[in-house]
């Protein structure tokens, strides 16, 4: 990565998922490995919510999503269907 600006992360898979190869995180120009893909989600949920970056347009719903029904942190800006799609799983639990 030649931009060094950049302080967004990026999760990056290399493989595919039944043979995956390299999973890693890129920030700052750094690239931080992770040893499975579930770690790597994590640890980037995580980066925007300590930095305070805004989820990405194009998926915003899935990081959303991670932040109301997996982490269990309330966010007045949830989609509807974010909504829909937790209250769904919740009552199938």
């Amino acid at each position: 990565m030649t931009d060094k600006t950049h302080v967004q992360p990026i999760l990056v898979i290399v493989g595919e998922w039944h043979n995956i190869i390299k999973v890693y995180v890129l920030l700052n120009g750094a690239e931080y490995i992770f040893k499975g893909v579930l770690e790597a989600v994590d640890a980037t949920f995580k980066i925007y919510i300590l930095m305070n970056i805004q989820f990405p347009e194009r998926i915003k719903n899935v990081w959303s999503f991670l932040k109301t029904y997996v982490y269990n942190i309330a966010d007045a800006r949830r989609a509807t269907s974010v909504i829909r799609l937790s209250t769904a799983l919740t009552k199938i639990k």
